[in-house]
Formats: structure tokens, sequence, C-alpha cells
């Protein structure tokens, strides 16, 4: 599958070179490719360009990898796609002058 992805890679890029091809095609590539560095450049060039095949990111498994890191959330967060659940967790997590001191984590009432 590998080498697949690397390949539609390549056509893609040359693809690009005369037509536009979407940056969440890259994204989702290099996703899968493990360059998540990339994949996240990506990702933030299709929120620049206001891409609506963002609003997949959440369901599409081509960005599995990516979901556990902090960029992920933040993306998520930044273009509104968090969950009342996932609103919940990362407020809790945020610090406050509660919690300042805690150093147990959050507390998730």
């Amino acid at each position: 599958m590998r080498m697949f992805r690397s390949k539609a890679l390549e056509l893609n890029t040359d693809a690009a070179r005369d037509s536009y091809v979407s940056p969440m095609v890259f994204a989702g590539l290099q996703a899968t490719l493990g360059d998540k560095d990339k994949a996240f450049s990506w990702l933030a060039r299709a929120d620049t360009e206001r891409s609506s095949k963002l609003l997949d990111v959440k369901v599409d498994p081509d960005f599995d990898s990516l979901r556990g890191d902090p960029r992920f959330t933040e993306l998520v967060r930044h273009i509104g796609l968090l969950d009342r659940k996932d609103v919940a967790v990362v407020a809790a997590a945020e610090p406050t002058p509660e919690n300042a001191g805690n150093t147990d984590g959050p507390v998730i009432e």
C-alpha cells in the first residue's frame, strides 16, 4: 500500500504543475505515508484556502495517524468541528485559577 501512496503522491505532484490539486489530497497522502509534519503543513494550506474538504478531517481514515497529535485537536478546534464532549475535555484540561496548582490532571464532572 505504501508504494501505491508514494506513486499517488508523485502523480498528484506532477498534475499540480498544470492544474489545481486540493491540498487535502496531499495532506491525506502525507498522513498515510507517515509524514505528520508535511501532512499538517498541507492541512494548514487547506485551511488557508478554506477547503470544504476539511469538514471530513475527523472521519476520514487517511488522517487516523494524526488524531493523537495536539496539532490535530487544535486544527479541529480552529475549524469548529469539536463536538460537545470534545469541548468539555479540552476545557477541563485548560488551566484555570481554580485548578492552576492541580498536579493530578483535570477533573471532569
